[in-house]
């Protein structure tokens, strides 16, 4: 890909865990080596450890959620959202817009999500849209969306897109699922949509991760390594494993738990205590992309990052969605790759020790083949805003 000018302003807004960012990170990174001059505004908390590639980074007033069923929004403090609160941060966006003064704006979910924060955004848009040289605007979105959306809500998402953006940047392979299997208004803006392929670490077996944390040391193998992607999702998944692990017969496999940095700091030890001669607990792994290549099993959750980890690197896979709370994404994701053949399927909801076993015993009996799937989606991000800033110049 040849080098391309230009200011890209990438906004983000992580609410609870921290999957949007980590996959933002990899685009950002492929934007940086195109020659592109990369500054976030971030809407969420900072992560510790987290290294954004680009400029220096605008931080709002923070929003997350309370809990893991996004039923209310808080500020930083925890503390309800106030209409003055909710002000400074629509003013604080629009001060870094003027300051970037952006060739392109690129948008991360909105409008397919983040929909309580639309005032703050289409007052961004409009000021872009008065701008005597607008800028490009494109949203970068994966490929499943959560279901279950009221009436109405996909038709407003499409106007918005149809009003304000110039592209759709959907980060899946189309062989393997479209956007209309979660969006049924794709129709109204097809003309706007470009699959990228999936968002992958481009993880190699020689011990270094080609993006983001990167360590020039080869972990040890595992035998059965569990994630928990940011950790907020994932005590019941961890908790579940430390038991199947001292449950197990195998007394030589070797279990490494990964917690992950938004865990509750006392899980670790609590992990431990159920099998302290099989069990190895980490709180994060910075090679974590490296250290599935050496794994025999993986057993995680369904997230979308950690599912493009997986389908890079040759070890079995256990995949734990969260189908709790009306929860459907991480579901169909699973559900589509263990009808490929990928992977085992255990939804949370029927997770037990017993099952636990009996899915990673299922899972090393599937054949090895090469999953087929385009995980090209920051490579291919990257050239597709280029060409479209090439387009505008």
């Amino acid at each position: 890909m040849a080098n391309c000018d230009g200011k890209i302003l990438f906004y983000v807004q992580h609410l609870y865990g921290v999957g949007h960012l980590f996959r933002a990170q990899r685009i950002a990174e492929r934007l940086v080596a195109a020659g592109l001059s990369v500054k976030f505004v971030i809407g969420g908390e900072p992560v510790p450890g987290l290294h954004l590639p680009g400029e220096r980074s605008h931080f709002l007033p923070p929003v997350r959620s309370a809990d893991a069923a996004f039923s209310k929004m808080v500020d930083g403090n925890g503390d309800d959202l106030t209409a003055a609160y909710l002000t400074d941060r629509a003013d604080k966006l629009l001060a870094a817009y003027i300051a970037i003064n952006p060739d392109l704006i690129l948008i991360e979910a909105f409008p397919f999500g983040r929909r309580f924060l639309r005032p703050e955004l289409v007052r961004l848009l409009d000021a872009a849209r008065k701008n005597p040289k607008p800028p490009l605007v494109c949203c970068s979105v994966r490929d499943i969306l959560q279901e279950n959306r009221k009436p109405g809500r996909a038709e407003e998402a499409a106007e918005t897109i149809n009003t304000y953006f110039d592209m759709v940047l959907v980060h899946g392979d189309p062989a393997v699922t479209r956007l209309e299997a979660t969006f049924p208004a794709t129709e109204l803006i097809a003309d706007k949509i470009r699959y990228t392929g999936i968002v992958a670490d481009p993880a190699s077996a020689n011990g270094i991760a080609g993006t983001g944390y990167r360590s020039d040391f080869a972990p040890p193998p595992d035998d059965i390594l569990v994630t928990a992607g940011g950790g907020a999702f994932g005590a019941p998944l961890l908790e579940c494993a430390a038991e199947a692990a001292a449950a197990n017969p195998d007394h030589s496999r070797h279990w490494c738990l990964v917690t992950g940095p938004n865990a509750d700091p006392r899980l670790a030890d609590k992990l431990q205590e159920c099998a302290p001669e099989r069990i190895e607990t980490e709180v994060f792994i910075p090679n974590l992309a490296v250290r599935l290549h050496r794994a025999q099993v993986s057993v995680s959750q369904a997230g979308y990052n950690t599912v493009a980890d997986l389908l890079a690197a040759p070890c079995k896979r256990v995949l734990v969605p969260s189908d709790i709370g009306g929860q459907s994404e991480q579901l169909r994701r699973a559900t589509l790759l263990a009808d490929a053949g990928l992977c085992v399927c255990l939804p949370e909801s029927e997770l037990t020790p017993e099952r636990l076993l009996k899915a990673i015993a299922d899972a090393e009996t599937l054949p090895d083949k090469a999953t087929g799937i385009d995980l090209s989606g920051a490579e291919t991000s990257a050239a597709l805003i280029c060409d479209a800033l090439a387009g505008r110049a």
